[in-house]
Order: structure tokens, then C-alpha cells, then sequence
């Protein structure tokens, strides 16, 4: 241990960037206002929804080949698109965000995703 020092590897830091998203998500939550919330309430010409959607498309585009999945962090709806990797045989998730909460999982950390959408993806190959 001697010459070790108590830091991570800088290679590594890039993998508490999904923690570092999941609090500042909640922080976002917590310290909004009565009146953002009321304007999230009111959302009912579904500007928000036409938003997200576009944004997924361009993932699905972008991850290819990919799959829509419930963010396990904000808990959107179908919300997370991830990656597919078909290369072990298993089918394993790569990169993912979330075009709700912003949450997202880069190619060195794709670890990450298994860890988080790891029940999902054996409910939905249990499906099919």
C-alpha cells in the first residue's frame, strides 16, 4: 500500500459521474418552487412530452441498436434508452440517458447500466 494514494484512479472518476446526476436529480426536486411546480402541473398542451419524445428519437438513433426502459432514477415512464450489446451472447446494456432527469451512463462506465437496468432487461428477454 505504501506509495498508494487515497484517490480514486483518474481513470476512474468518470464513473461517479451517474451518482453525481442521480443527487443533484434530487436536489433539482426538492428545491423547486411553488410556482415551477405549478407550471410542471400545467403542462397539458404537452409541449414537455413532443420535447421528450424528440429527444428519445435521437437516442434510439444514436444507441443503435437500442431499447426503451422505466429510469430507475427519476422513474419516468419508458424514459431511458440503453444500448444494446450483443457481443457475449447475453444481450447487456452500453450507454443509456434518460430524457427525463438527464441521467446517463457514458461508454467506460457501461457497468453502471447493468447494474441499474439489470432487472428490466431479465423481465422484459423473460417476456419474449
Amino acid at each position: 500500500m505504501a506509495g498508494r494514494g487515497f484517490l480514486p484512479n483518474p481513470s476512474h472518476i468518470e464513473n461517479f459521474n451517474p451518482l453525481a446526476n442521480f443527487i443533484s436529480w434530487n436536489l433539482k426536486i426538492t428545491a423547486r418552487t411553488d410556482s415551477e411546480w405549478k407550471m410542471i402541473e400545467r403542462d397539458t398542451t404537452g409541449v414537455k412530452w413532443e420535447i421528450d419524445e424528440q429527444a428519445k428519437k435521437h437516442f434510439e438513433r444514436l444507441l443503435d441498436p437500442s431499447w426503451v426502459f422505466n429510469c430507475p432514477i427519476c422513474g419516468g415512464f419508458e424514459s431511458l434508452v440503453a444500448e444494446l450489446d450483443f457481443r457475449s451472447g447475453d444481450v447487456l446494456t452500453d450507454r443509456c440517458a434518460c430524457v427525463e432527469c438527464g441521467f446517463s451512463v457514458g461508454k467506460g462506465s457501461s457497468y453502471i447500466s447493468q447494474v441499474v437496468l439489470d432487472d428490466q432487461l431479465l423481465k422484459n428477454a423473460r417476456r419474449y
